[in-house]
């Protein structure tokens, strides 16, 4: 992209944006979802007119974005390669979690600042990885992590001076909490850092130190869903479906499907999409984000993310 088309891409984002902030401005009036004769009537526009400037907004983000991913594998090539190796996050998981970075960046760039789109975006791209909780299995209350860390620094202060480890009660009149407080701080961090993951597995070993078996941590001895749940899972997938072939095309359509086991039920990484349908790993990656995107403008966006969060 050059300087002049993403300056151009840019301002038709920039309008874009502005008749969102006009559509969410509405319906917090309304107190609903508004319709888009209403929205086309609080923007000044006929129908015609509306859907062309929201296409015109959703491809010209979609191309800035595009043009500009290398920037999210360059940050996170640069400054979080290491981040694997004491966390245990893939490469992958951070470089999605900067693309929500890089998009946010399309959103509220402002060409006639001066700078250049990918100056801006970079600075994006690091703020959202830097306040990424992907490490946390659980993500935490911002208080539970403040009391949690005046415990900790309380308890290093008192062991450093006196060399001994304080009492609960100690601990209580020095952070000014409740004995009741540190006991519920300290037990929810712990178990907050003792979760498996629903895949672990146990082995069990004889005492010649022979391997026996393997089980599920936390599905051996769960019994199969309900009918019940079974049967509206089902409806919901059919719904899912149904939405996806009225917003993409047949190549978008069978990704997803692929993706998330819409058809047979096994999902598959991008990497296997990408093989199943002769594409690049770049290419699928690209026309799954273009997915995702049109989803989330969708009318049913609601029902897909519902359905999309059962089998995340």
């Amino acid at each position: 992209v050059t300087p002049e088309q993403e300056i151009q891409l840019a301002r038709i984002i920039q309008q874009g944006a502005q008749l969102q902030g006009s559509r969410v401005e509405l319906e917090n009036q309304l107190g609903r979802s508004c319709t888009k004769q209403e929205w086309a009537d609080k923007v000044g526009l006929s129908n015609k007119e509306l859907r062309r400037v929201v296409n015109d907004y959703r491809r010209a983000k979609h191309d800035l974005v595009t043009a500009n991913l290398g920037l999210v594998h360059a940050v996170v090539n640069q400054q979080y390669g290491s981040l694997k190796t004491h966390t245990g996050i893939t490469k992958e998981e951070l470089i999605q979690e900067g693309s929500l970075g890089l998009l946010r960046a399309a959103e509220l760039f402002d060409p006639e600042r001066g700078l250049r789109f990918s100056t801006y975006a970079v600075v994006w791209i690091k703020g959202v990885l830097s306040n990424s909780h992907l490490p946390e299995l659980v993500r935490l209350p911002a208080r539970e992590k403040t009391k949690w860390n005046k415990i900790q620094t309380i308890q290093r202060e008192v062991e450093t001076a006196n060399g001994v480890v304080p009492t609960v009660e100690e601990l209580a009149t020095l952070t000014g909490m409740t004995v009741q407080e540190v006991v519920q701080t300290t037990r929810r961090m712990q178990q907050a850092r003792s979760i498996l993951s629903l895949d672990f597995e146990y082995s069990s070993h004889s005492r010649s130190g022979a391997d026996t078996a393997t089980s599920s941590a936390a599905l051996a001895n769960q019994e199969c869903p309900e009918d019940a749940k079974l049967a509206a899972r089902t409806q919901l997938q059919a719904d899912v479906i149904a939405a996806m072939a009225r917003n993409l095309d047949a190549r978008e359509a069978r990704l997803l499907r692929l993706r998330y086991g819409l058809a047979d039920g096994q999902t598959r990484s991008l990497a296997e999409c990408a093989d199943a349908m002769g594409l690049s790993p770049t290419r699928t990656q690209q026309i799954a984000q273009t997915c995702l995107s049109k989803l989330r403008q969708a009318a049913e966006a609601e029902s897909l993310e519902e359905y999309l969060l059962t089998i995340a």
